[in-house]
């Protein structure tokens, strides 16, 4: 069985669900609850402070899709500044120790075209996870790189 969550302008990705099952515990259901009214696409102010601290704590946490879903959530920020501090988050998570989790920061830079990233978004090529390398091939190709399959 999996799970397939549709992200705004980035197509489907799925989870195995057969493997370890976080999002059913209730530490991670208290931390989604705190996270999912962040979650807005189409948000038009900044984020406060007390938010921006929150998904900073979060992007940081032991649960894995917890750290996900902060940087997803942070990526709906309009605000410049807080779009800067989302890259740096962004950039930091590709080298998570999930694969989950480095192909939602991939999804962050390439929303925000965070050419920036480049340097650090060339290795994940090389993922050893195959959605990984694909997300990595994908932003490329969104930021105009040409990658050779």
């Amino acid at each position: 069985m999996s799970l397939t969550l549709l992200w705004r302008e980035q197509g489907t990705k799925t989870l195995n669900l057969t493997k370890t099952q976080p999002w059913k515990s209730p530490e991670y259901r208290a931390k989604w609850n705190l996270i999912a009214p962040l979650m807005n696409p189409n948000r038009k102010e900044p984020f406060t402070s007390q938010e921006i601290q929150l998904l900073r704590k979060l992007a940081e946490d032991e649960i894995w899709i917890t750290r996900a879903d902060a940087l997803i959530a942070f990526s709906f920020t309009p605000d410049p500044k807080q779009q800067r501090e989302a890259i740096r988050l962004a950039t930091k998570r590709l080298k998570d120790p999930n694969p989950y989790v480095r192909e939602m920061a991939l999804i962050v830079l390439g929303r925000l075209k965070a050419k920036e990233a480049l340097k650090q978004v060339l290795p994940l090529l090389a993922d050893p996870d195959d959605e990984v390398r694909e997300t990595a091939r994908q932003v490329l190709e969104r930021w105009g790189y040409k990658v050779w399959r």
